[in-house]
């Protein structure tokens, strides 16, 4: 039996070898982007708030930072949310997946899905 770890190293390496955006692990992180991922135990409400209130936060970064504040504050949020998945996804906490995302992928790789997920985060929100 797999570790919580090897769990989530096997997923990012998984996802690593076909980089395919329709893997599961890409599907879902969308999905925990709009506030869909977890809805019936949160609520259909609560995941339709979700996806509003960071609609808003979208809209209003877009209009008050310039290009280079948007890119960090989409990368920072993006990174956050990605590490909240994982903790739903595998039921860990949010310092062991932070340290098993980092451990599985390299900077290149890790980088690449960053902005990967990015850019699925900004397509749900433009």
């Amino acid at each position: 039996m797999k570790t919580i770890k090897q769990e989530i190293k096997s997923t990012l390496k998984d996802y690593n070898k076909t980089k395919d955006v329709n893997h599961w692990l890409r599907r879902h992180a969308r999905c925990y982007f709009d506030g869909s991922y977890d809805y019936k135990n949160i609520g259909y409400n609560q995941g339709y708030d979700f996806y509003n209130s960071n609609l808003k936060r979208f809209e209003m970064m877009k209009k008050t930072l310039n290009e280079k504040q948007q890119k960090t504050e989409l990368k920072n949020k993006v990174i956050y949310y990605f590490k909240h998945f994982i903790v739903k996804e595998f039921e860990c906490s949010y310092s062991h997946a932070q340290k098993s995302i980092v451990e599985s992928m390299s900077k290149e790789d890790l980088s690449e899905l960053t902005n990967e997920l990015i850019n699925d985060y900004c397509e749900i929100y433009s």
